[in-house]
């Protein structure tokens, strides 16, 4: 069963400029286990995408389920089950992604003295970036 499923959706609104279609028919879907990326040039659609999986969003069309909610009726209960960090300010250093991946419960700052990953694959990840 997908964990995360994305059939048809759509995000249109109107600006002063006119009609935007930011989110325009998109489906996917990720099994248990997966790790993907989400690339696409500027102004694809990649945020209002996340936006709409996070529930902070309402898409236009389409269906959506994350883990059997769906995002934007089901906010309260949901989002006590996610995390999300939204902008580049939040995340410093590509090795603390790497890090982050890698070690999620044992996350350690790239410049910190503190290393509670002493003896683990960390140091590997660094050499390599």
């Amino acid at each position: 069963m997908a964990v995360l499923k994305v059939e048809d959706l759509f995000l249109h609104y109107r600006t002063r400029r006119g009609a935007v279609r930011a989110v325009d028919g998109i489906t996917f879907e990720m099994q248990p286990g997966e790790l993907v990326g989400y690339l696409g040039p500027n102004g694809a659609g990649k945020s209002t995408t996340i936006k709409m999986l996070t529930g902070l969003l309402v898409p236009s069309a389409g269906e959506l389920r994350v883990n059997g909610f769906v995002p934007w009726k089901e906010r309260q209960a949901y989002v006590a089950r996610i995390g999300a960090v939204f902008g580049h300010e939040a995340v410093t250093d590509c090795g603390a992604i790497v890090l982050n991946l890698a070690n999620p419960g044992d996350w350690v700052s790239p410049g910190s003295n503190h290393n509670r990953s002493a003896g683990k694959p960390r140091d590997l990840y660094f050499n390599r970036l």
